[in-house]
């Protein structure tokens, strides 16, 4: 979940999103794996993980030296409990700059452009900064109804995985915690361009 090996120890793709999972803090992860460990398996044999570009694995090592942090999101003084909570599900527990992150030529995320949007594969991720670009007229109370019903303030539904990420991930969340990522979006993230 952190170092990003399998118990063979091979290294991961981060397609998994262990680069995340690093800013998680303990407690968090091992509830994380416990429930991991009770989810049914599939009655489907895993598929062969074929990527055009990487046909290696031992790569993977160079590339966790350069990209991958170590060690729980830093507290941040600044921010009140709320915000540093928001910070905390977003850059860490749900990882959205994941998918709404450009990469660099090596595949790690661009932090100059964190959230600013991304055209890769399989479903680009807009820019969700309050940026004029992005989504700057969006209000607190705009994104708690987006990170509840996937409706955005124009009244149109989100699709695709946005869509699942809500159903599956965001919509069973607490109040609390919708209004701490709606308040992070709107006052803790840096307005960015499109890249």
């Amino acid at each position: 979940m952190r170092r990003g090996r399998s118990p063979e120890g091979e290294h991961y793709y981060p397609a998994f999103p262990y680069p995340s999972y690093t800013k998680m803090d303990e407690a968090d992860l091992a509830h994380l794996w416990a429930w991991l460990r009770e989810l049914p398996p599939i009655a489907k044999p895993n598929l062969p993980h074929e990527l055009t570009r990487y046909k290696r694995r031992g790569p993977l090592a160079f590339w966790k030296l350069l990209e991958l942090e170590r060690g729980p999101l830093p507290e941040d003084p600044e921010l009140d409990l709320e915000l540093a909570r928001g910070r905390y599900l977003v850059e860490a527990v749900g990882h959205c700059g994941e998918c709404h992150s450009p990469r660099n030529r090596i595949g790690a995320t661009r932090a100059r452009h964190e959230l600013a949007g991304s055209d890769a594969d399989p479903e680009p991720g807009p820019n969700i900064t309050p940026h004029a670009e992005g989504l700057a007229s969006w209000t607190v109370e705009d994104w708690q109804t987006f990170l509840s019903l996937a409706m955005t303030p124009d009244g149109d539904f989100v699709g695709g995985e946005m869509g699942r990420v809500v159903r599956e991930g965001t919509a069973p969340l607490s109040e609390a915690d919708r209004r701490a990522i709606a308040r992070w979006m709107v006052e803790g993230v840096e307005p960015r361009p499109d890249p």
